[in-house]
């Protein structure tokens, strides 16, 4: 039986689990591409994508980036940050920015601008700087990771140092439903944190399970993706954004 390719189960405990997670599983569906058909990037390469190519992507599906731009030239690089303060400077190049020193907050003027800019240029494998309007709100995460011929599985919950300290993460096979979404995420220990509670605002929770969703329809145009993490996404009850995404093609 199971050399056919079927599945059996040893007990009826592990029966019924598998069973309840197969409640929310949807119908099968067509691939969905974005809102301009033909409009689909052509991504060719393999390994990480570099920001640029990663910020497109996710433009395709409406997802929100923090404001931010990548510059080689100091001059440019304090231009862009005239209206922006305070910002966030980012090493590019290095695959783990703040292992090597590739992060800077809280910068509030020009001055500081250029200090931090030409340290960040001095690290080994560093190409450029990204700068990034600085936001504030509740961390969240979203990732992706393909699972061998399983398929690809999307995780999220609270994002930033959340994840290794807690460890409170839902997962959901993709594709998925806004329902089995929306299920899913009330089974956070931290949900209640993101509805908000004694007197804490929340966040807009819509919002959350808006931007799953679109990475669930990102996956089945794009399978080549092997993994992707949106770490940190910061919300509040207005707004979520994008601060850090990495895509890794197989």
């Amino acid at each position: 039986f199971q050399d056919k390719q079927n599945v059996s189960f040893p007990d009826e405990v592990v029966f019924g689990k598998a069973f309840a997670k197969a409640y929310f599983t949807p119908k099968p569906s067509k691939i969905v591409l974005p809102k301009e058909q033909g409009s689909g990037l052509e991504i060719e390469a393999k390994g990480y994508l570099p920001p640029d190519m990663v910020h497109k992507l996710l433009s395709e599906y409406d997802i929100s980036l923090v404001k931010e731009g990548i510059f080689k030239n100091i001059d440019k690089a304090i231009a862009f940050a005239e209206n922006l303060y305070p910002v966030v400077l980012k090493v590019v190049g290095p695959l783990h920015k703040t292992d090597v020193g590739g992060v800077r907050l809280n910068i509030e003027n020009e001055v500081a601008l250029a200090k931090n800019f030409k340290e960040l240029m001095q690290i080994n494998g560093a190409t450029a700087v990204m700068i990034q309007a600085q936001k504030k709100g509740l961390e969240l995460f979203v990732g992706l990771k393909k699972e061998g011929d399983f398929g690809h599985l999307i995780l999220f919950g609270l994002g930033g140092i959340f994840i290794e300290v807690l460890k409170d993460v839902q997962s959901i096979l993709a594709p998925t439903t806004r329902e089995e979404i929306a299920y899913k995420l009330s089974k956070l220990k931290a949900y209640p944190l993101m509805k908000g509670m004694r007197g804490q605002k929340g966040i807009d929770i819509d919002k959350f399970i808006n931007l799953i969703e679109q990475i669930s329809l990102l996956i089945q145009a794009y399978p080549q993706i092997e993994e992707l993490d949106l770490n940190p996404v910061l919300a509040d009850e207005y707004e979520m954004f994008v601060v850090d995404a990495r895509i890794k093609i197989m």
